[in-house]
């Protein structure tokens, strides 16, 4: 994904949007920064609030983008995911460290699927790439709506 500098804030904006109208509770509008390295990133973190639970679940779409020339940007990293603490399990796609991840498994993309939270029977499941935010953020939801078990043991473990 390559966007300009106002492409992605209106990226972001619309992702948080997006988390807003499926309910997500977003205690700060996310703001899109630049680090003493040139990489941009943007943080969205919203809750799900259900009130036959004392905690909230929590869903982040992180991101990281790299400078290219003409004043355009390359999503290089994402973190997407899903914290069930009332259900007590975990969902995630990942896409980072890349250079680690391509010499230890292959592929920097990867995920993570917890039946019971903290208690992973692998540690890095087989990925595939999102192309976007809203993707990610389509899956987590699917995950949260899931009604049973999130099926960890169909996915294939990279560790």
């Amino acid at each position: 994904m390559i966007l300009d500098i106002e492409g992605i804030d209106r990226y972001a904006s619309r992702l948080a949007k997006a988390l807003y109208t499926r309910g997500l509770e977003l205690p700060e509008v996310p703001t899109v920064e630049i680090d003493e390295t040139d990489l941009l990133s943007f943080s969205i973190v919203g809750f799900l609030l259900d009130r036959d639970y004392a905690e909230a679940t929590e869903l982040s779409l992180d991101e990281i983008w790299r400078p290219l020339p003409d004043r355009r940007w390359e999503r290089r990293e994402y973190t997407y995911d899903l914290i069930d603490r009332p259900r007590n399990r975990r969902r995630a796609f990942h896409l980072h460290d890349r250079e680690r991840g391509q010499v230890r498994f292959g592929t920097a993309v990867h995920e993570h699927c917890e039946e019971t939270l903290g208690e992973p029977t692998c540690r890095h499941y087989l990925g595939r790439a999102l192309p976007n935010g809203y993707m990610g953020l389509d899956l987590l939801i699917a995950a949260w709506v899931e009604p049973g078990p999130l099926r960890c043991g169909d996915l294939i473990c990279l560790s």
